[in-house]
């Protein structure tokens, strides 16, 4: 009975065994493989050490890095990296300066003759000053640029020991986002800078992207008529279409001298191939301040050409008491200039002329100026040669003063120094 007992229980464990075995087969061989891919040991083979000289061969069953990185997923961060820099540079020197003065009845130049000069006879006096100068010049910049965001902080700084000491420039502070700028620093008027329109000293401003290109809306104090300040505001809007850029604005000031001023300013700038031509016109209507004005004032240039080859031609007209911010009020402006320049390899060829008036028509204080310049310039066997003509006329309408100069150069190169020879030729 014993026996028959043992026999039935170790029957059952069979069975239980063969039965775990039948449910588990169909799991083990997904396990397996998944066990072997996580965990799989990596055989590492002796080295066999080499029969000669030379280095030994590669181990066997390492599996090295392909050549080619597995490309990663990395996600846009938040913040953004902040970065310092300074630029600038550092002057040192230093000037010394000696003065003799004589006294006495009867001065004798200085040195004297004689090792001890007599004071009766006439002594001399001398004074040494000596002075160092330092200048600093530097400009600091933080920015911070995130994937939305942009903050750049600019401050320029300058020190001198001559008696300036520390001279802090026009900072400027910019945040950007891709809806809107703001930011604190000095504006132009104009977007091109053909006309003297000038802008403010320092201002709080706003850009708005357009389309094609922005608005910039600022106010901040400027210099009007006859140096006073007085403060402005504006907006200045730009957009570029095609070949050309346009742009548009208006300025407002209201100052003692300079009176209630409105000017309304549009400009483009055209490019035809190797043609570029840039116009900028400006209408200003002043009244209650040291004289009441309305003008058109404008400015067109012209230029075409390659880098080498070109042609230039500038006209300028500015009305009467015309107010530009920065620079004060401009009586009358004039200008017509037509400059030609070649160049073909070691030789050029320049010419350019010009005439300005300057100041009303029917006023003494006209002032006219006139200028004409034409140089040329090409190579010798032993050097190189430059002859130039100037010729400058100034002063009222029907008395003008001349001033004409012929300038001839040769030079020539050595092996350790140079050799130029020169005349001038002037008449006044």
């Amino acid at each position: 009975m014993r026996t028959l007992g043992r026999a039935l229980q170790l029957s059952g464990a069979v069975l239980m065994v063969l039965a775990s075995a039948c449910l588990v087969s169909p799991v083990l061989p997904v396990y397996a493989s998944f066990m072997a891919q996580q965990q799989a040991p990596v055989p590492i083979a002796t080295e066999t050490p080499s029969p000669g000289p030379g280095p030994s061969p590669m181990p066997s069953g390492i599996n090295l890095p392909s050549a080619t990185p597995t490309p990663g997923t990395y996600g846009a961060g938040r913040g953004g990296p902040i970065r310092f820099e300074v630029s600038g540079s550092l002057t040192l020197g230093r000037s010394s300066t000696t003065q003799t003065t004589n006294t006495g009845l009867f001065p004798n130049p200085s040195p004297t003759a004689s090792g001890t000069p007599s004071p009766f006879i006439g002594a001399s006096l001398s004074t040494t000053q000596s002075e160092s100068e330092q200048g600093l010049g530097m400009s600091t910049e933080l920015t911070r640029r995130t994937p939305n965001t942009s903050t750049d902080i600019r401050i320029p700084l300058s020190f001198s020991s001559g008696g300036q000491g520390g001279i802090l420039g026009q900072s400027t502070a910019t945040y950007a986002t891709a809806k809107y700028a703001l930011g604190y620093g000095s504006q132009s008027t104009t977007a091109f800078g053909q006309l003297p329109l000038g802008g403010t000293l320092r201002s709080y401003f706003s850009i708005i992207p357009t389309h094609n290109g922005d608005t910039t809306f600022y106010q901040g104090p400027a210099i009007g008529a006859q140096g006073e300040e007085l403060p402005i505001e504006g907006v200045r809007w730009r957009e570029a279409e095609g070949n050309s850029i346009y742009e548009g604005g208006f300025v407002y000031g209201n100052g003692p001298l300079t009176g209630d001023s409105k000017t309304l300013i549009l400009g483009d700038a055209l490019n035809l191939g190797t043609l570029t031509a840039i116009g900028e016109g400006a209408y200003q209507m002043r009244s209650g301040g040291d004289a009441d004005a309305d003008g058109f004032s404008y400015q067109i240039r012209g230029d075409d050409g390659s880098t080498s080859t070109y042609i230039t031609a500038i006209l300028r007209h500015l009305s009467d008491n015309f107010v530009a911010f920065g620079e004060g009020e401009i009586y009358g402006d004039d200008y017509l200039s037509l400059g030609y320049h070649r160049g073909n390899g070691l030789q050029n060829f320049s010419f350019s002329a010009s005439e300005e008036r300057t100041g009303e028509a029917d006023d003494s204080g006209e002032i006219e100026n006139r200028l004409a310049n034409l140089s040329y310039s090409g190579p010798l066997r032993f050097g190189s040669y430059t002859f130039a003509l100037n010729s400058q006329q100034t002063g009222a309408p029907g008395e003008l003063q001349s001033i004409d100069e012929a300038t001839m150069q040769v030079s020539t190169n050595f092996k350790r120094g140079a050799l130029i020879l020169g005349t001038i030729l002037s008449r006044t």
